[in-house]
């Protein structure tokens, strides 16, 4: 798969007061952070309203389905959403099915977000390793043992979330670790080495100052009560983590929707479907000729592999552009085999999301990636699942309790 974004920048797209909804748990709601950022950003003259759905330890897999968030975010057209995990679930194992639900609501949540207002802007909330490493991962995953080797895992799957729904990442963990290094006499952990201190939250607020108005916020008369030498070091440590990597955090992308297709449905023979949410401009092409500006276009595709192309432009005025390879396969290779009167079809049914529906008899399911590593293992028990997984060509496999063995090919957006 390749991705082309393209983007049309304006010098700035946050009006006079700026909203921001913050989405997380307790590393949001330990001493209100929200309410920090707005009186952060009003000491250097830029209003801010926020609002926030946190309730202690939730994931964003949680968050998709709880009713206070999606009401949060359907109750206005936010210029920003802070979406944030558990502090965990982003350093877990890769094969822990903790990890693909929470790169598959993440997706859910943003396209939720983008269908509310497509020029909202979603920002990643980069969280900390602890203190002395995670105990309870590290006595079956060693990398988690250290506060550095959990940061690093923090850091490389919240860059994966931003990159992946076209988001920004406010990069408090790469701060933070800053701060650990330059000035170890600014405690950043409460007594659990894991919540932060009013310096950890302060050091946030202006991590999200820096990101979200792409400008130092070094100077601000607002401290937190911190004394002034601790918050203007603060200040100073999270503009430049935040300026001197832009970059990386996607600092100057487009808030606006991207043209990543939301699914795709491919049905027998040879009938592909594309799904994107976005009410802006349109513009398909196949490399076999075929083009159409609808929002759902339909293509006629024999067996093959194709070249397709997506340039939408949004509400905003900003415009994407995202291309892939699709891979159509023979009705026994996209998915579906017939068996007996049944029909076993494995399709994906949103980004990250596979249904599988299964044969009269329970069996065991397997998902690999084109280079033949395991990505899922799980028991079939009834007639349709659906569970998450990473994107791409997959490669799937299901075994019957009665020995019967079906395989294909499925294309995850």
């Amino acid at each position: 798969m390749r991705l082309i974004p393209v983007f049309i920048l304006l010098p700035a797209f946050l009006p006079a007061h700026t909203s921001v909804l913050f989405i997380g748990n307790s590393y949001t709601t330990q001493n209100d952070l929200p309410n920090t950022f707005r009186l952060l950003a009003l000491s250097l003259g830029d209003t801010v309203e926020v609002d926030l759905s946190a309730p202690g330890g939730f994931r964003l897999e949680q968050h998709r389905e709880y009713g206070p968030t999606l009401n949060a975010i359907n109750a206005r057209p936010w210029d920003v959403v802070v979406l944030q995990e558990q502090s965990q679930i982003p350093s877990v194992h890769p094969s822990n099915t903790a990890l693909a639900s929470c790169l598959g609501a993440a997706r859910a949540l943003v396209d939720l977000i983008k269908l509310n207002h497509e020029c909202t802007l979603p920002v990643f909330y980069m969280t900390w390793g602890r203190e002395n490493g995670d105990e309870q991962q590290c006595p079956t995953w060693p990398p988690v043992c250290t506060y550095q080797g959990m940061q690093d895992l923090l850091r490389e799957r919240y860059l994966l979330m931003t990159e992946e729904n076209f988001g920004r990442a406010a990069a408090v963990g790469a701060a933070w670790q800053r701060v650990r290094t330059e000035r170890p006499d600014i405690d950043l952990y409460e007594a659990d080495g894991s919540h932060p201190t009013p310096a950890g939250t302060y050091l946030a607020a202006c991590v999200f100052y820096t990101t979200i108005f792409q400008s130092s916020c070094s100077g601000a008369p607002f401290t937190s009560a911190l004394e002034q030498e601790v918050a203007t070091a603060l200040q100073t440590i999270a503009s430049s983590a935040v300026l001197d990597s832009a970059d990386t955090w996607r600092l100057f992308g487009s808030p606006g929707m991207s043209a990543h297709i939301s699914g795709s449905d491919l049905a027998p023979p040879s009938t592909l479907t594309l799904f994107h949410p976005g009410e802006g401009q349109h513009l398909w092409t196949c490399s076999n000729g075929q083009s159409s500006t609808a929002q759902q276009p339909v293509f006629a595709l024999e067996p093959g592999s194709y070249e397709f192309t997506h340039t939408y432009t949004d509400l905003c005025g900003f415009t994407d552009t995202w291309s892939w390879t699709q891979v159509v396969w023979h009705v026994s290779g996209v998915g579906i085999a017939e068996v007996e009167d049944r029909v076993a079809a494995i399709r994906s049914v949103a980004p990250g999301m596979l249904e599988v529906v299964a044969p009269s008899s329970a069996g065991l399911f397997t998902l690999h990636d084109l280079s033949g590593r395991l990505l899922r293992s799980t028991r079939i028990t009834g007639s349709v699942s659906r569970f998450g997984c990473p994107g791409g060509a997959l490669l799937w496999e299901l075994l019957t309790d009665d020995g019967r063995r079906y395989q294909g090919r499925v294309y995850v957006p």
